[in-house]
Protein backbone atom coordinates (compact mmCIF):
# COMPACT_ATOMS: atom_id res chain seq x y z
CA UNK A 1 0.00 0.00 0.00
CA UNK A 2 0.93 3.39 -0.39
CA UNK A 3 3.04 5.02 2.15
CA UNK A 4 0.25 8.21 3.47
CA UNK A 5 1.87 9.20 6.24
CA UNK A 6 4.61 10.62 4.21
CA UNK A 7 2.16 11.81 2.22
CA UNK A 8 0.40 13.50 5.09
CA UNK A 9 3.57 15.55 6.00
CA UNK A 10 3.95 16.84 2.13
CA UNK A 11 0.65 17.75 0.92
CA UNK A 12 -2.47 19.40 2.61
CA UNK A 13 -6.08 18.56 1.92
CA UNK A 14 -9.70 20.31 2.65
CA UNK A 15 -12.59 17.89 2.08
CA UNK A 16 -16.43 19.47 1.77
CA UNK A 17 -19.61 18.19 0.82
CA UNK A 18 -22.55 20.32 0.42
CA UNK A 19 -25.98 18.49 0.43
CA UNK A 20 -29.31 20.30 -0.73
CA UNK A 21 -32.41 18.42 1.31
CA UNK A 22 -35.90 18.16 -0.38
CA UNK A 23 -36.06 21.68 -2.60
CA UNK A 24 -35.42 24.56 -0.39
CA UNK A 25 -32.38 23.94 2.80
CA UNK A 26 -29.38 23.23 1.75
CA UNK A 27 -26.70 21.84 4.34
CA UNK A 28 -23.03 21.74 4.28
CA UNK A 29 -21.04 19.88 6.12
CA UNK A 30 -17.71 21.23 7.90
CA UNK A 31 -14.16 21.82 5.95
CA UNK A 32 -11.42 19.71 7.12
CA UNK A 33 -7.69 20.92 6.44
CA UNK A 34 -5.23 18.13 7.13
CA UNK A 35 -1.65 19.44 7.24
CA UNK A 36 1.05 17.31 8.69
CA UNK A 37 -0.94 15.61 11.10
CA UNK A 38 -2.80 18.43 13.15
CA UNK A 39 -6.76 19.46 11.93
CA UNK A 40 -8.45 22.62 11.81
CA UNK A 41 -12.16 23.49 10.86
CA UNK A 42 -14.00 26.35 9.27
CA UNK A 43 -17.23 26.12 7.46
CA UNK A 44 -17.92 26.90 3.79
CA UNK A 45 -20.70 26.84 1.34
CA UNK A 46 -20.64 26.25 -2.34
CA UNK A 47 -23.09 27.08 -5.26
CA UNK A 48 -22.94 23.99 -6.84
CA UNK A 49 -25.08 22.22 -4.71
CA UNK A 50 -26.82 18.83 -5.66
CA UNK A 51 -30.45 18.33 -4.51
CA UNK A 52 -30.89 15.45 -2.80
CA UNK A 53 -33.74 13.52 -0.63
CA UNK A 54 -32.86 10.67 1.56
CA UNK A 55 -34.56 7.39 0.80
CA UNK A 56 -37.21 6.82 2.05
CA UNK A 57 -36.84 3.44 4.62
CA UNK A 58 -38.34 1.31 2.58
CA UNK A 59 -36.12 1.61 -0.47
CA UNK A 60 -33.21 -0.87 -1.25
CA UNK A 61 -31.20 1.70 -1.99
CA UNK A 62 -28.43 2.88 0.79
CA UNK A 63 -27.34 5.86 -0.60
CA UNK A 64 -28.64 9.08 -0.81
CA UNK A 65 -31.48 10.06 -3.47
CA UNK A 66 -30.85 12.83 -6.35
CA UNK A 67 -34.00 14.91 -6.80
CA UNK A 68 -32.94 16.02 -10.28
CA UNK A 69 -30.96 12.78 -12.15
CA UNK A 70 -28.09 14.38 -14.20
CA UNK A 71 -26.01 12.83 -17.00
CA UNK A 72 -21.91 11.92 -16.86
CA UNK A 73 -19.76 15.14 -17.74
CA UNK A 74 -19.15 15.61 -21.35
CA UNK A 75 -15.83 16.66 -20.69
CA UNK A 76 -12.85 14.71 -22.61
CA UNK A 77 -9.67 14.17 -20.09
CA UNK A 78 -6.51 11.98 -20.71
CA UNK A 79 -6.60 7.96 -19.10
CA UNK A 80 -3.45 6.46 -17.25
CA UNK A 81 -2.24 5.09 -21.09
CA UNK A 82 -1.82 8.78 -21.91
CA UNK A 83 -5.01 8.40 -24.60
CA UNK A 84 -8.12 10.75 -24.29
CA UNK A 85 -11.00 9.66 -22.53
CA UNK A 86 -14.45 10.61 -22.81
CA UNK A 87 -16.60 9.52 -19.72
CA UNK A 88 -19.95 9.79 -21.33
CA UNK A 89 -19.13 7.84 -24.69
CA UNK A 90 -16.31 5.49 -23.21
CA UNK A 91 -18.35 4.25 -19.58
CA UNK A 92 -21.90 4.08 -22.20
CA UNK A 93 -24.19 1.18 -21.09
CA UNK A 94 -21.93 1.02 -17.88
CA UNK A 95 -22.75 1.73 -14.46
CA UNK A 96 -20.15 3.81 -13.21
CA UNK A 97 -18.86 4.98 -10.46
CA UNK A 98 -17.25 7.96 -10.26
CA UNK A 99 -14.90 10.18 -7.92
CA UNK A 100 -12.55 13.13 -7.59
CA UNK A 101 -9.65 13.42 -5.72
CA UNK A 102 -5.96 13.18 -5.70
CA UNK A 103 -3.23 10.84 -5.01
CA UNK A 104 -1.06 13.03 -2.23
CA UNK A 105 -4.38 12.91 -0.42
CA UNK A 106 -3.63 11.84 3.23
CA UNK A 107 -6.49 10.27 4.08
CA UNK A 108 -10.22 10.67 2.55
CA UNK A 109 -9.20 9.95 -1.18
CA UNK A 110 -6.71 6.40 0.01
CA UNK A 111 -10.11 5.23 1.93
CA UNK A 112 -12.53 5.67 -0.63
CA UNK A 113 -11.04 3.88 -3.30
CA UNK A 114 -9.85 1.13 -0.92
CA UNK A 115 -13.82 1.14 0.47
CA UNK A 116 -14.64 0.89 -3.46
CA UNK A 117 -11.92 -1.82 -4.71
CA UNK A 118 -13.83 -4.05 -1.39
CA UNK A 119 -17.00 -3.45 -2.50
CA UNK A 120 -15.90 -3.83 -6.35
CA UNK A 121 -14.26 -7.53 -4.79
CA UNK A 122 -17.51 -8.90 -3.11
CA UNK A 123 -19.74 -8.78 -6.55
CA UNK A 124 -19.86 -11.13 -8.57
CA UNK A 125 -17.45 -11.16 -11.97
CA UNK A 126 -20.81 -10.64 -14.16
CA UNK A 127 -21.50 -7.55 -12.11
CA UNK A 128 -17.73 -6.41 -12.05
CA UNK A 129 -17.88 -6.82 -16.03
CA UNK A 130 -20.53 -4.10 -16.30
CA UNK A 131 -19.16 -1.72 -14.09
CA UNK A 132 -16.41 0.99 -14.45
CA UNK A 133 -14.63 2.91 -11.83
CA UNK A 134 -12.98 6.25 -12.71
CA UNK A 135 -11.18 8.98 -10.62
CA UNK A 136 -10.61 12.11 -11.95
CA UNK A 137 -7.79 14.17 -10.12
CA UNK A 138 -8.50 17.39 -8.01
CA UNK A 139 -4.55 18.04 -8.53
CA UNK A 140 -4.02 17.70 -12.38
CA UNK A 141 -0.44 19.81 -11.53
CA UNK A 142 1.42 17.12 -10.03
CA UNK A 143 -1.22 13.63 -11.07
CA UNK A 144 0.34 12.56 -14.23
CA UNK A 145 -1.20 9.74 -16.15
CA UNK A 146 2.41 7.39 -14.58
CA UNK A 147 1.04 8.75 -11.25
CA UNK A 148 -2.20 8.26 -11.40
CA UNK A 149 -1.52 4.56 -12.47
CA UNK A 150 0.66 3.76 -10.30
CA UNK A 151 -1.43 4.48 -7.41
CA UNK A 152 -4.50 3.10 -8.52
CA UNK A 153 -2.69 0.00 -9.14
CA UNK A 154 -2.64 -0.12 -5.33
CA UNK A 155 -6.13 -0.58 -5.09
CA UNK A 156 -7.25 -2.12 -8.34
CA UNK A 157 -5.65 -1.94 -11.50
CA UNK A 158 -8.93 -1.63 -13.59
CA UNK A 159 -9.90 1.68 -11.96
CA UNK A 160 -9.61 4.44 -14.56
CA UNK A 161 -7.73 7.18 -13.65
CA UNK A 162 -8.07 10.68 -15.58
CA UNK A 163 -5.85 13.77 -15.56
CA UNK A 164 -5.84 16.82 -17.94
CA UNK A 165 -5.46 20.67 -17.77
CA UNK A 166 -7.00 22.07 -14.67
CA UNK A 167 -10.10 24.01 -16.57
CA UNK A 168 -11.10 20.89 -17.77
CA UNK A 169 -10.77 18.53 -14.75
CA UNK A 170 -13.04 21.72 -13.17
CA UNK A 171 -15.76 21.53 -15.28
CA UNK A 172 -16.12 17.78 -15.31
CA UNK A 173 -16.71 18.71 -11.77
CA UNK A 174 -18.91 21.37 -12.37
CA UNK A 175 -21.48 19.25 -14.75
CA UNK A 176 -21.66 16.65 -11.51
CA UNK A 177 -21.95 19.45 -8.87
CA UNK A 178 -18.80 18.61 -6.83
CA UNK A 179 -17.10 21.40 -5.22
CA UNK A 180 -12.93 22.01 -6.12
CA UNK A 181 -10.65 24.44 -6.13
CA UNK A 182 -7.37 25.01 -7.92
CA UNK A 183 -4.87 23.71 -5.78
CA UNK A 184 -2.53 26.31 -4.07
CA UNK A 185 1.19 25.85 -2.61
CA UNK A 186 2.16 27.73 0.29
CA UNK A 187 5.44 29.06 1.62
CA UNK A 188 6.22 26.09 3.44
CA UNK A 189 5.77 23.88 -0.13
CA UNK A 190 2.80 22.16 1.56
CA UNK A 191 -0.29 21.94 -0.64
CA UNK A 192 -4.27 22.13 -0.34
CA UNK A 193 -6.45 21.01 -2.70
CA UNK A 194 -10.35 21.31 -1.94
CA UNK A 195 -12.36 18.93 -3.51
CA UNK A 196 -15.90 17.56 -2.68
CA UNK A 197 -15.79 13.80 -1.22
CA UNK A 198 -19.23 12.72 -2.77
CA UNK A 199 -19.14 9.52 -4.55
CA UNK A 200 -21.54 9.66 -7.57
CA UNK A 201 -22.97 6.60 -9.04
CA UNK A 202 -24.40 6.53 -12.67
CA UNK A 203 -26.91 4.32 -13.70
CA UNK A 204 -26.83 2.20 -16.97
CA UNK A 205 -29.31 4.84 -18.08
CA UNK A 206 -25.96 6.69 -18.29
CA UNK A 207 -27.77 9.19 -15.66
CA UNK A 208 -26.66 9.53 -12.05
CA UNK A 209 -29.65 9.20 -9.53
CA UNK A 210 -28.01 9.12 -6.02
CA UNK A 211 -24.40 9.91 -4.15
CA UNK A 212 -22.95 8.15 -1.50
CA UNK A 213 -21.29 11.06 1.05
CA UNK A 214 -17.85 10.59 2.66
CA UNK A 215 -18.20 7.32 5.41
CA UNK A 216 -20.18 4.92 3.37
CA UNK A 217 -19.60 1.04 3.79
CA UNK A 218 -18.52 -0.65 0.87
CA UNK A 219 -20.89 -3.43 1.58
CA UNK A 220 -23.42 0.06 0.70
CA UNK A 221 -21.98 0.31 -2.26
CA UNK A 222 -21.54 -3.02 -3.50
CA UNK A 223 -25.83 -3.36 -2.44
CA UNK A 224 -25.85 0.22 -5.18
CA UNK A 225 -24.25 -1.48 -7.32
CA UNK A 226 -26.07 -4.94 -8.09
CA UNK A 227 -29.16 -2.74 -8.26
CA UNK A 228 -27.92 -0.15 -10.78
CA UNK A 229 -26.48 -3.34 -12.70
CA UNK A 230 -29.83 -4.99 -12.69
CA UNK A 231 -30.93 -1.84 -13.97
CA UNK A 232 -32.78 -0.51 -11.04
CA UNK A 233 -32.82 3.11 -9.99
CA UNK A 234 -34.03 4.72 -6.56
Amino acid sequence: MPNFNRNLALSSSRFKITVGLGLAACLTASLVACSGGSQSQQSGTDSAAAVVSTPSSDSPFKGTTLSKPFNKPSVVLTDTAGKPYSIAKDTKGKVTVLYIGYTNCPDVCPTTMADIAVALRSLPKDVRDQTRVVMVTSDPARDTSKRLKSWLGFFNAGFVGLTGDYPDVAEAAHQVGVPIEKPTQGPNGSWVVDHGAQVILFGRDEKAHEILTSGFTSADLANDIKLLVEGKTP
